[in-house]
């Protein structure tokens, strides 16, 4: 039981990761078909929440009574951190390329980590430190802002608030 418990845990890591890895490039796609990034989120969203209902309806049937208890909070996430991050995403690569867009949005963890510094009060350890500090320093050396090269603004601004949406 265990065993085939854990199999199915990979197969689902696999696939989890396999879509979202699919995902700036089906973004890219749609907008070079002439879609819009509001567009294009909206068919992420609705075919990521009809593979949710459908999975939950068949992993647990009473899930809809637990997210009408939880709606508050549901809302709350599914607005700013899933479609708030994906709009923001989306619009990113229209401006800027995949990689680049995804390097600032997974910036997330080190806006947590400031996050929780400045309003718990609680220094993080010095390996945390260090790793938000590499982290910061290869982003500043992957958008080479130093060399005076040319780096879209807008799409910058749009990855950060995808940054922002994900932290949330």
């Amino acid at each position: 039981m265990a065993n085939s418990t854990f199999r199915l845990g990979v197969a689902f890591a696999v696939a989890s990761a396999l879509t979202f890895g699919a995902s700036g490039p089906f973004a890219k796609a749609l907008m070079a078909a002439g879609w819009t990034p509001t567009a294009a989120v909206m068919a992420r969203l609705a075919g990521g929440a009809l593979v949710m209902v459908l999975f939950a309806t068949l992993v647990h049937r009473a899930w809809a009574r637990e997210a009408v208890q939880h709606g508050k909070t549901i809302v709350l996430y599914g607005v700013i951190a899933i479609a708030g991050a994906q709009l923001c995403y989306y619009n990113a690569v229209s401006h800027l390329s995949v990689g680049l867009a995804l390097l600032l949005e997974y910036l997330a963890p080190v806006l947590v980590v400031g996050w929780v510094w400045a309003t718990a009060r609680r220094r993080p350890g010095w390996l945390t430190l260090a790793g938000a500090g590499l982290a910061l320093t290869g982003t500043v050396v992957v958008l080479d802002v130093f060399s005076g090269s040319q780096v879209d603004v807008l799409g910058v601004a749009w990855a950060l608030g995808a940054t922002i949406c994900a932290a949330c």
